[in-house]
């Protein structure tokens, strides 16, 4: 059975709709060929998660470190997306797009390809919301739309 290795979570606010989490390594910010919009895409020493509206609020994102496949799901969620991250520095932080870094290191293991499994949940919440007369109350809402992140080595 596998086993957690540690975990980091922040409520960064997503700019055009992109949250991203970057590697000690992190160069160049990349982003996916497509004109759909996915849950999630990863490359070298990045993930994106995309939120469901562009601006205007804080999501939760929590990034979990596994040495091998996390455990089945019991939680219910909203989206489901899977990714494959190539990993250099063996390390993850939250950031904002302004590549200011939110949370400390996260070590997930050696250098190498990664698994990454992403849940969101209040995506439909938030689109419901997201207009109202209360939405830019004193602060941007927070934690509404929720991000788990799970990584882990591939053989």
């Amino acid at each position: 059975m596998a086993t957690r290795l540690g975990s980091t979570d922040a409520t960064p606010m997503p700019e055009r709709c992109l949250i991203t989490i970057i590697g000690a390594d992190f160069d160049v910010l990349d982003h996916p060929e497509t004109t759909a919009q996915p849950l999630c895409w990863a490359g070298t020493e990045q993930i994106h998660l995309f939120s469901e509206i562009s601006s205007g609020h804080r999501a939760h994102v929590t990034v979990e470190a596994w040495d091998g496949p996390a455990p089945a799901e019991t939680d219910e969620w909203e989206a489901h997306g899977h990714a494959e991250l190539r990993s250099t520095s063996g390390t993850l932080c939250i950031s904002a797009l302004d590549e200011r870094l939110l949370t400390p290191p996260l070590p997930i293991g050696e250098p190498g390809p990664y698994t990454v499994d992403i849940r969101a949940t209040g995506r439909h919440r938030l689109r419901t919301l997201y207009g109202q007369d209360a939405w830019y109350a004193d602060e941007p809402p927070t934690g509404i739309e929720r991000f788990r992140v799970r990584v882990w080595p591939q053989p």
